[in-house]
């Protein structure tokens, strides 16, 4: 294993614009999860965007209302990806858990506010990615000091539900002001998926499909702006029935704890 690599040791089995649409299985309701996407089919010289097996809430405290910067579709240099932006409110804004899954790695120890020369051995994010039963895995980027471990209380190996408190969006590391990068991925190798420096995944991207009010064929569309909200339970094909919560919780080794919100000063106007 390489220097400066995140070695997660053995696990629990549990940029070219797009010039089609991502394409979701069949004719279905907007809170229904997708089965196995087909693969797009684009013109020469276009690549592929894959979509997500996994069904996805907006990673945001219910209620919040989120803007989209940028989409799957207009992420760049990676597609694939999103960047949120919460919007309205007093922040900071709260980040949770797109769907239920085990927390694998976290990083809040940085401090660095949108730093603009990062590299891929130096790039101070803090982030979180959380393991999914569909053997997807979603990141939460840019996340504020401290917030994940202390504020929310998590460590990796905890259980969250969809809904789950994770921390409090911000611009530390490689970030153009304050806002949530968001991401869904399948790693290479789940023994030793990313450098820890950024977190950056060793994999391949898929778009994720999202349900919630306001969200049209599962995708969220930059310069567009969406109410977080609970989505309906899903389930995953021979797995139990995944729901929200209603109020930030962990899940630690069969028990439950409220996260906590502490004093916080208000996170500075995104740009």
């Amino acid at each position: 294993m390489n220097a400066g690599r995140r070695s997660l040791g053995p696990l629990v089995t549990c940029g070219a614009l797009l010039l089609t649409p991502i394409l979701w299985p069949g004719p279905a309701a907007a809170n229904t999860p997708p089965q196995d996407p087909p693969r797009v089919i684009t013109p020469l010289g276009a690549a592929t965007l894959e979509g997500s097996k996994g069904l996805y809430r907006i990673p945001y405290a219910d209620g919040t209302r989120v803007r989209v910067t940028r989409d799957a579709e207009t992420h760049s240099p990676v597609r694939g990806r999103l960047d949120l932006v919460g919007v309205g409110g007093r922040g900071p804004h709260q980040v949770v858990a797109a769907d239920a899954g085990r927390v694998v790695a976290i990083e809040d120890g940085n401090t660095v506010h949108s730093e603009q020369h990062c590299t891929r051995t130096y790039a101070p994010n803090n982030y979180v990615w959380i393991r999914h039963a569909s053997g997807e895995w979603t990141k939460y980027s840019h996340l504020s000091p401290g917030s994940v471990r202390d504020d929310a209380g998590l460590s990796e190996g905890d259980v969250v539900e969809r809904g789950t408190f994770l921390g409090y969006e911000d611009d530390i590391g490689c970030a153009d002001g304050v806002h949530l990068h968001f991401e869904v991925a399948v790693p290479d190798d789940p023994a030793d998926p990313f450098e820890s420096a950024g977190g950056f995944i060793d994999g391949h991207n898929r778009a994720p499909a999202f349900c919630g009010d306001g969200v049209v064929d599962r995708t969220l569309v930059a310069g567009s702006t969406y109410t977080a909200t609970t989505c309906r339970p899903t389930r995953t094909p021979g797995l139990p029935v995944l729901g929200d919560v209603t109020s930030p919780t962990r899940t630690t080794h069969g028990t439950t704890a409220r996260g906590r919100r502490p004093g916080h000063p208000a996170a500075p106007s995104s740009r």
